[in-house]
């Protein structure tokens, strides 16, 4: 999702107008909560897709921008672009697919490229926020980055998780003026994804 993130907000008017379809909201995994046919500003499923990893978020922007074939198709000519060359997207959720692969120095090189987006690091830097619910009531959402909120420095990026891929880091800080990207795959994810992690818990050497 950083990949889509990195290929599409310069793609996508940040006001410009998303309508998900049943597809785009029906989709296993991690879900924002979008609703079908309600229209929404770009800007705020962009937030939500990186703060909480939704995979109908991913969807409905890939919708927007052409399609999830165009996507991908953007998003391995991104990557190429990065130097990225050991990557290959298949769709825009990050879900395990036949043939879809990346590596830890390609996602560093990812989070590198979307970190000199000012839209991506005011994303990927909130802890919480709100996005249009049923009934037309705010739904609260909350970053899935616990290093926002136990590692000192950290300005954002993102997790997640995949049955292929194990668990994985995306993450950056801050400290005494350099900013440090750090990533990893194929790790064994918490028992308890919502807790906190142990005191001194923060980014790998």
């Amino acid at each position: 999702k950083v990949l889509t993130a990195l290929t599409l907000i310069p793609r996508i008017e940040r006001t410009s107008t998303i309508v998900p379809t049943f597809a785009d909201v029906n989709v296993e995994g991690s879900r924002v909560g979008l609703i079908e046919n309600v229209r929404y500003p770009a800007y705020p499923v962009l937030r939500a897709m990186l703060m909480t990893s939704g995979n109908d978020a991913a969807n409905a922007l890939a919708s927007a921008a052409g399609g999830a074939d165009l996507t991908a198709k953007s998003m391995n000519d991104e990557a190429r672009r990065i130097g990225a060359v050991d990557t290959v997207a298949i769709n825009p959720s990050g879900l395990d697919a036949p043939g879809q692969l990346t590596t830890a120095y390609d996602l560093a090189l990812m989070a590198r490229a979307a970190m000199q987006l000012p839209d991506f690091r005011s994303y990927v830097g909130t802890k919480r926020s709100t996005i249009l619910g049923r009934m037309g009531k705010p739904l609260r959402i909350t970053s899935h980055d616990q290093l926002l909120f136990n590692y000192d420095g950290a300005i954002g990026l993102k997790h997640g998780y995949t049955v292929k891929a194990g668990a994985t880091l995306g993450g950056a800080a801050t400290r005494n003026r350099p900013t440090l990207p750090a990533a990893g795959l194929h790790a064994h994810p918490p028992l308890r994804p919502a807790a906190r992690p142990p005191p001194g818990l923060g980014l790998p050497p």
